[in-house]
């Protein structure tokens, strides 16, 4: 029994080595994880300068941002899965070898036509043998279905780089508006805080009156409840404005802490113009070819109509055919190298059982990915007139502030002149300088706001002024690019750049046709 249970605890020690357990992380090793991460991020950037245009924004962001630089790794990752997917069209070629001994010789009678033993003769192996082979092997089912996958993953390569220019067209968005609500932070944060100490100063005055009792109470209160309102208002507005340019610094993954003054953009990229007369038709004809969400609908129903055939060749038999080069080290053959040929065939009988429901699953498929195509289509001409209705709301809405701001700053001026001949109060003074202030942010936002609308409609119908290959080019030649694209947009706006685009699109479709 000793024995038994001796031998059994000898057969499980080994196992007991192999038992994994999980290890949590040290607090040290997540820091210095954290750490290694931070320098590898900004390891590789070129050094922020002190001033930072719009077009240097929107180069910086499209080089270094994390978000957007996973989207290029993910797309360079499909095309070397699409050339793994390519070799695994090639035959197999395999090399084997092996050595054996044994501690006697290896004797074997022979026998004659008869059945009977041959006296003093028998056949005779050495003790030690080594045979190796050189082979390629091909299975023809194996090559068909390589083939198919090799063709999927090609259309996945294809998606991959669709996907990345959705995320190039939301990151270009993105910095735009914040990179205008940042120089309004930059332009208006002076303002806000000078109001501020006006506010806080006629504070202060109304505490002393309020202690010397030299007006009535409840009417000196009111005042000071008004300043404290405003006072809170201007608290808001400041924290607006700096968060606008933490986030243009978040979108260039610049180094916290690290400074930089934006540029006032050229008066050209100010201009916006209305899009009345637009040629609707021209737009949803040029996003039904454009836009990267369709193509990378149109991929995957090609992925899935290739699953059928993947499906229906799956149930053919598979035919292999071997050639090799054979080596034994044994000295009684008289051949001891040789090359050997072997066609053979094997057909799993049960995959024309299971083969028609594979192809039914996808078929499936293939109508699910042609509904979602025919839904996203459906989506994306209605993207495009809310995006035109989005940026007449917000240009709109920019005629409008510069008109109530205008307005606000001359009673501000009026309220201002009135207290100096002290025909008018403080109280109204600072009202009417925090309507001012208010709505010269307003209109700042609705430019903002314009800006990115506009935005929207070139990424609604999947219009890129910008070339595919721009986060491959040097962060100087991505500004070149980028002032180019911005040039183009202020110069002939985005009714003429559109038409263009239509024109360029549909002449090189009729010609290939």
């Amino acid at each position: 029994m000793k024995i038994k249970l001796l031998i059994v605890a000898t057969l499980l020690l080994p196992l007991t080595g192999c038992i994994v357990r999980p290890k949590q992380a040290s607090n040290k090793d997540l820091y210095q994880h954290a750490q290694a991460n931070l320098q590898n991020i900004y390891l590789h950037q070129e050094k922020i300068g002190k001033t930072i245009t719009l077009s240097q924004a929107i180069a910086r962001a499209l080089k270094y941002n994390l978000d957007y630089r996973v989207k290029v790794m993910q797309m360079a990752l499909s095309a070397n899965q699409l050339n793994l997917a390519a070799m695994e069209m090639l035959p197999d070629l395999g090399a084997n070898a092996n050595f054996s001994h044994r501690n006697n010789q290896r004797r074997e009678y022979i026998v004659d036509s008869n059945g009977n033993i041959t006296p003093n003769n028998n056949s005779v192996t050495p003790r030690d043998i080594l045979t190796n082979d050189v082979g390629v092997s091909w299975n023809l089912l194996d090559f068909g279905l390589s083939y198919i996958r090799a063709r999927q993953q090609a259309n996945n390569a294809l998606i991959a780089n669709e996907q990345r220019r959705m995320a190039a067209f939301t990151l270009v968005k993105q910095v735009i508006g914040a990179y205008w609500q940042a120089y309004t932070a930059q332009t208006l944060l002076t303002k806000v805080r000078n109001f501020e100490d006006q506010v806080s100063l006629a504070l202060h005055r109304s505490e002393i009156i309020t202690k010397k009792r030299l007006t009535p109470l409840v009417r000196e209160l009111d005042y000071q409840q008004i300043l404290l309102q405003t006072k809170r208002r201007l608290l808001k507005l400041q924290g607006q404005l700096k968060q606008s340019t933490q986030e243009l610094a978040s979108l260039m993954n610049v180094k916290p802490g690290a400074n930089f003054v934006l540029t006032k953009p050229p008066a050209r990229y100010k201009l916006l113009r209305s899009m009345v007369s637009v040629n609707l038709k021209q737009l949803d004809s040029l996003a039904l070819v454009k836009r990267p969400e369709l193509r990378e609908y149109y991929y995957r129903h090609k992925i899935a109509k290739l699953g059928i055939a993947a499906a229906i060749v799956n149930m053919l038999p598979g035919i292999t055919f071997d050639y090799s080069y054979n080596y034994n080290s044994n000295k009684y053959l008289i051949h001891d190298k040789w090359l050997t040929t072997d066609f053979s065939a094997s057909w799993n009988l049960m995959k024309l059982v299971t083969g028609p429901q594979q192809i039914s699953v996808a078929k499936s498929a293939t109508k699910m990915a042609k509904m979602r195509c025919a839904a996203m289509t459906v989506t994306v001409l209605t993207q495009i007139r809310l995006a035109l209705m989005q940026y007449d709301l917000w240009y709109k809405d920019y005629v409008t502030a510069q008109k109530e701001h205008k307005v606000s700053a001359r009673l501000y001026r009026h309220a201002g002149i009135l207290l100096k001949t002290h025909a008018g109060s403080e109280q109204e003074m600072i009202r009417r300088g925090l309507v001012s202030l208010t709505s010269e942010l307003d209109v700042a936002v609705s430019f903002a706001k314009a800006k990115v609308a506009l935005a929207n409609l070139y990424e609604s119908v999947g219009v890129n002024l910008l070339p595919d290959n721009a986060h491959l080019l040097s962060l100087r030649d991505i500004v070149t690019q980028v002032n180019k694209m911005l040039d183009r947009q202020s110069k002939y706006g985005f009714k003429s750049i559109a038409s263009r685009e239509y024109r360029r699109v549909f002449a090189k479709k009729a010609k290939h046709n």
